[in-house]
């Protein structure tokens, strides 16, 4: 017998989870499009709902995005439109108040700090209820009520603990730990976000490696040619890394500021390192060549500050909804490079970092 939560309130309402239920459920039989980011969280729970859905024989398929894409940008949503699904399920990244516009019902399941959704879409988000818990946990919610999903919970593990951390305590997270071995786990989670990062964007192949894998120690101990891929694209990650940690960061009051060059997405990478040896500092790192005209960048920092908070206070112009996303202590956006000159200026004019969250 499937356990009920001992909260309705967490990790999400749980008649958010009842409608979304019933709106799969009349979806049946399908077909079904997953649409998912490209971390270990977001395919994590895609994979996770994809394999429920098949055991209740519905027809689905995942679709992740593409570097610098996400569910609002045209291009992938006219993709998703084109594939004409009974249901679209979207994971990790619908925390925005446009309209999605997909000409089915669609259904998000999200965390991202946000208190306004798509009002075209069934939202069932775990946003502001702490502890926050990640797209894979609330994923497993879900299916645990479609289906026996136990065997699974391994992939809301990897998706959790590759968002909050090894040493996260929540929900069923420390259970589900127990059941793996440690080192099994974090190889897995490095060699899927490997994947994203590599300067090929290898997402293909973690996504399938998960959709194979029945354990963690499936992917960390793997020898098919896809694992083979994983650990060569996390040795060009490295590599990067070592590359542009040599990058002399520039202080421009509290804000420590890193501009790299590199078509890897190692900019998150940069940061948590800097934010360690700089602590008390806030951490900037602009990524110059990860996308063409773009500057992507990145803020941490170790000091209790709402940085999604600090960013807006600057009040850049026409600086677009991939500006400040994320979380309170994990954000950053894109901008062209008019757009991220006026941001320096705005932290040159203002060096009052707000001290607490």
């Amino acid at each position: 017998m499937l356990a009920a939560p001992s909260d309705e309130d967490w990790p999400a309402p749980a008649h958010a989870f009842e409608a979304a239920r019933t709106l799969i459920m009349r979806a049946q039989p399908g077909p079904v499009v997953i649409a998912c980011d490209h971390d270990v969280d977001g395919l994590a729970s895609a994979v996770l709902v994809y394999r429920t859905l098949g055991r209740l024989e519905f027809r689905a398929e995942i679709v992740p995005v593409g570097r610098g894409q996400h569910i609002h940008e045209p291009r992938f949503r006219d993709a998703l439109a084109a594939r004409a699904a009974a249901l679209y399920i979207v994971t990790d990244m619908g925390s925005r108040a446009q309209p999605i516009g997909l000409p089915a019902p669609t259904l998000i399941l999200d965390h991202h700090a946000s208190d306004t959704f798509p009002p075209d879409a069934l939202v069932v988000s775990s946003a502001g209820r702490i502890p926050v818990a990640p797209t894979s946990y609330l994923a497993y919610e879900l299916c645990r009520r479609l289906a026996e999903v136990d065997d699974l919970s391994w992939l809301a593990l990897l998706g959790s603990e590759a968002d909050l951390g090894a040493a996260a305590t929540l929900g069923a997270l420390p259970a589900w730990r127990a059941q793996h071995r440690r080192k099994d786990v974090s190889e897995a989670i490095a060699l899927l976000n490997a994947a994203r990062r590599a300067p090929e964007h290898e997402v293909a192949t973690a996504l399938r490696v998960l959709a194979l894998a029945d354990s963690p120690r499936a992917i960390a101990t793997g020898d098919s040619d896809d694992v083979t891929r994983l650990h060569a694209a996390r040795s060009e990650v490295a590599q990067e890394v070592q590359r542009c940690m040599r990058v002399p960061p520039q202080m421009i009051g509290d804000v420590a500021l890193i501009r790299i060059r590199s078509k890897a997405q190692i900019h998150p990478l940069i940061a948590v390192r800097w934010k360690t040896r700089l602590a008390g500092k806030v951490v900037l790192v602009a990524n110059e060549s990860f996308l063409p005209e773009r500057v992507n960048f990145v803020v941490r920092s170790t000091r209790d500050i709402d940085l999604i908070a600090w960013l807006r206070s600057l009040r850049i112009a026409d600086a677009g909804e991939d500006f400040a996303r994320g979380h309170p202590a994990a954000t950053g956006g894109s901008l062209d490079f008019p757009q991220f000159d006026r941001l320096l200026t705005a932290i040159s004019s203002d060096l009052s970092v707000p001290s607490t969250k």
